[in-house]
């Protein structure tokens, strides 16, 4: 609850000031990048925690503490491996998913599309992690999460929502994102042992730079664009059938059990 409230007052903040700067016209363009990062990519995120939750805290409850760490790092791995490709599938396919669901009038918010999507690689880690607090207790750092990253979302659109317009929205996603996952890394680090191993790291900053250089490829060429299907393909066979494969098991298990209940 405190969460959607917090996400709710930053997007207030952030609409009101951008129809007082920009004009009320631009907010109304910027609704395809809400409908898919915040609804769509969301209930993707909130599906991978609902499938660890049950895990965890069987774990958390028999005292198997190591079991638990164990179970973060490889579900932050997954994660990661998962959402790269899918983010690059996305960026390529962006224009598709505007003129359908909308209208070729709201291409001109495709680059914006692109640059928000890159949230989604701390995103993904970060719901992967931060699973564990609400089983193990951690409720104060969980409410701390939430509400420096939305003061850092507030401040960071506002301060460059002048300067390049809706861009700024998308950026301050971006950072809050990645603070909320270096967030929950040193909460988990310190209150728990967790220790991130050096696969999940390279792996984390690896997805950063392919999804941030496809970003910026698709946003300065058609060309570009056309290749990132290629990208996210070579992604896969090189770093992450092994993930990707337990991630697609995972969810269809669970969707699955839902129909079957």
């Amino acid at each position: 609850m405190a969460a959607s409230v917090l996400a709710l007052a930053s997007d207030t903040i952030l609409r009101a000031s951008t129809v007082h700067l920009l004009g009320i016209d631009k907010i109304g363009l910027y609704q395809p990048v809400q409908v898919l990062t915040s609804v769509v990519l969301t209930q993707m995120a909130g599906v991978l925690s609902l499938v660890l939750l049950p895990r965890l805290s069987f774990q958390l409850g028999r005292g198997a503490s190591a079991d638990v760490l164990n179970t973060l790092t490889k579900a932050a791995q997954a994660s990661v491996v998962f959402i790269v490709p899918v983010l690059l599938l996305l960026m390529a396919l962006r224009d598709v998913f505007i003129v359908v669901l909308f209208d070729s009038s709201f291409l001109g918010i495709s680059g914006v599309l692109a640059v928000q999507l890159v949230a989604e690689v701390p995103r993904f880690a970060a719901y992967a992690l931060g699973s564990a607090l609400l089983p193990a207790g951690l409720v104060r750092p969980w409410l701390v999460s939430s509400v420096v990253s939305t003061v850092l979302r507030v401040g960071t659109g506002l301060a460059l929502l002048p300067a390049i317009g809706l861009y700024a929205l998308a950026f301050s996603t971006v950072v809050q994102w990645l603070a909320v996952l270096v967030y929950t890394a040193w909460v988990l680090k310190t209150q728990m042992g967790w220790q991130p191993d050096r696969r999940l790291g390279w792996l984390l900053v690896l997805g950063l730079l392919v999804v941030g250089a496809g970003c910026g490829l698709s946003i300065a060429s058609r060309w570009g664009q056309l290749l990132l299907p290629l990208l996210a393909l070579v992604w896969v066979l090189r770093l992450g059938r092994h993930e990707v494969t337990q991630v697609l098991g995972a969810v269809t298990n669970l969707v699955r059990a839902r129909r079957a209940a």
